[in-house]
């Protein structure tokens, strides 16, 4: 079965420096903690710098974003 990747990249408002050490952190766990209610996603990748967050997540679901959502999210 052939995988869907997704590369999402976050940049912080204005420019500021925000994501101090303890944000980092705090957002590192975060986005772990929401890998655990999908358990088809993988991060290949997950990186944050001061001003922005990388996340390459890979899936096993092969249809458009839009039908993932309706299958998985139906409330939305």
């Amino acid at each position: 079965m052939s995988k869907t990747q997704y590369d999402i990249v976050r940049v912080v408002r204005f420019s500021c420096a925000i994501l101090v050490p303890r944000v980092k952190e705090y957002l590192r766990i975060k986005l772990l903690e929401i890998r655990q209610y999908y358990s088809d996603w993988y991060y290949t990748e997950l990186g944050i710098g001061n001003g922005h967050t990388h996340l390459h997540i890979s899936t096993k679901y092969t249809g458009t974003a839009a039908e993932y959502g309706y299958k998985h999210l139906p409330q939305i």
